[in-house]
């Protein structure tokens, strides 16, 4: 029997640096939902060994199967063939194929062998394995997105210990355009620099941000009506910081964008953000959808030789499809 599984995509929304030393940040999950097929195989061992994601689950899977069964009986599971599909491009938007393909997989593998998980405790062993593939690095933020949906809180998220969690809710007249910021960001060398640079000396800036990063938190969590206006402080937060410590974070047409958006923007009506975790993967168009139409926005983007996708946050997370 076939097991279809599909999983949304994720933006690391707040906090995508200082996450890694534990402090709170916020990730949601957004379309395209990916989907995966696993087919049960005779072959003893269908999987790639080139991809790191590929054997990181595996592995990740054999020792959480040998907590449960003998070495016997876990090498007698059987593994089924792959195969992935997105109905829209994702390269270059900044929203973690590899966190929603070890999500599928982990979760296509389980339930395979009969395993039942809940999201959370797909998000903890799923997170074990992206780590695992990254050499040990990552909040697992970008993977709770994707196993859980809708929009994810974490904090202490930093080290090996399983983060804390929790579901926040979205404001119902935020809406969200999705930009390609045409800046491809190496996350593995910035997030380097980061440690190099944060190792050097404590910046002012950096208190600025993660107050901000706060700030942004709360009022998700308490006061939705304050979002708009702190999620703006939390963008000044952010240039001022990454300027400090030389990553660029905010894109030339960020910059242009804003620029273009002042009225909006001082009004508190809208806010341009930097998203993803490499700096500058990919920008987000935040705007009060009871003061600003998504076409007025778009028209303005046409100014700009940028790609643009008006989404909404995909609710559901990691789940399995129908069956044949």
């Amino acid at each position: 029997m076939k097991i279809l599984v599909e999983t949304p995509h994720k933006v690391l929304f707040s906090g995508s640096y200082t996450v890694l030393e534990g402090y709170p940040a916020l990730a949601f999950a957004i379309e395209p939902r990916m989907t995966l097929i696993l087919t049960p195989t005779d072959e003893p061992d269908p999987w790639s060994t080139k991809n790191p994601f590929i054997q990181a689950v595996r592995e990740e899977l054999q020792e959480y199967m040998l907590q449960r069964l003998t070495e016997a009986e876990v090498n007698a599971l059987p593994w089924g063939q792959f195969h992935t599909s997105v109905s829209m491009p994702v390269e270059g938007w900044g929203i973690g194929s590899s966190a929603a393909f070890t999500s599928a997989l982990t979760f296509a593998q389980t339930e395979a062998w009969g395993v039942g998980l809940s999201s959370l405790e797909l998000s903890f062993l799923a997170r074990s394995a992206h780590r695992r593939a990254q050499g040990g690095k990552g909040s697992g933020l970008d993977v709770a997105a994707c196993c859980l949906g809708g929009v994810v809180f974490a904090a202490q998220s930093g080290g090996d210990a399983e983060p804390n969690l929790t579901s926040v809710d979205w404001p119902e007249e935020i809406g969200f355009i999705l930009i390609r910021s045409g800046q491809k960001a190496d996350t593995r060398k910035m997030i380097a620099r980061y440690h190099e640079s944060t190792k050097q000396k404590p910046l002012l800036s950096r208190r600025h941000l993660l107050r901000s990063i706060g700030g942004v938190c709360r009022a998700l969590r308490q006061q939705p009506n304050d979002f708009l206006p702190t999620l703006q402080e939390n963008c000044m937060c952010e240039r001022e910081w990454s300027k400090e410590l030389g990553i660029s974070l905010v894109t030339p047409y960020q910059t242009q964008l804003e620029q273009a958006l002042q009225e909006h923007i001082q009004s508190r009506r809208v806010v341009v953000k930097a998203l993803g975790a490499g700096g500058g993967d990919s920008i987000g168009l935040f705007y009060d959808t009871r003061q600003v139409t998504v076409t007025d926005l778009v028209l303005t983007l046409h100014d700009f030789p940028l790609q643009a996708r008006p989404t909404t946050i995909q609710q559901q997370g990691t789940v399995r499809g129908t069956t044949t």
